[in-house]
This record gives C-alpha cells, sequence and structure tokens, in this order.
C-alpha cells in the first residue's frame, strides 16, 4: 500500500508526498485519500513529490489526471515537481509531460 504524508508549505501550498506503487491494487484507497486532502483544502495549490513512487501503471496514471481535473474543479491547482524514473517513463509515454510543473519530461 503506497504512503500518502502532506503537509502545508511556507507559501502555503500543500506538499504531498506519494511513496509505494501507484497500481491497480491500490489507486482506489490512494485516491480517497487524495481528494479528502483537496476537499479539506479547497483553493490551495497542491504540489505532489512522487520521487519515491516505485511503480506507476495505467491506474496510477489516471488518479494523477483525475485528481488534476478534480483540484481544477474546486479552484485549486496541482504541480508535479518531483518524480521517480518510473513516473516519468509513463508520463513521457502516455504523452501527459503537462503534468510535471515545467511541463518537461524529467521534473524534479
Amino acid at each position: 500500500m503506497p504512503r500518502v504524508t502532506s503537509e502545508a508549505t511556507a507559501e502555503g501550498s500543500i506538499r504531498i508526498m506519494i511513496s509505494g506503487d501507484l497500481a491497480v491494487e491500490t489507486a482506489a484507497a490512494v485516491e480517497d485519500e487524495l481528494l479528502a486532502v483537496i476537499t479539506r483544502e479547497t483553493g490551495r495549490t497542491f504540489v505532489l513529490d512522487l520521487a519515491k513512487v516505485s511503480f506507476c501503471d495505467c491506474a496510477g496514471l489516471r488518479l494523477l489526471v483525475r485528481l488534476r481535473e478534480e483540484a481544477l474543479a474546486v479552484g485549486s491547482g496541482v504541480r508535479i515537481v518531483a518524480t521517480s524514473p518510473q513516473v516519468t517513463w509513463l508520463l513521457a509515454a502516455s504523452g501527459r509531460s503537462d503534468l510535471l510543473e515545467d511541463g518537461t519530461i524529467g521534473g524534479g
């Protein structure tokens, strides 16, 4: 099961760190936890640190896309500022480098 931690930053955003696998077996539980944070912290920017994600499949990618959509719907933003090699590869292969903070593969 992935581990999710969050903390407020000095800039007023919420940094969310995820470690472990974001896969079909675990994505639903992580999604519930992340959506709860977005609902609780409406209007803030969420900074995702995925540097310690060891595996990410299409369910994990769907989770990242949904998280961004839900955040935008409530006036929040999402930036991915760090990625593991697995996440970097998946974002590149899927054409979703737009999810990274600067839009380039290798963010972090």
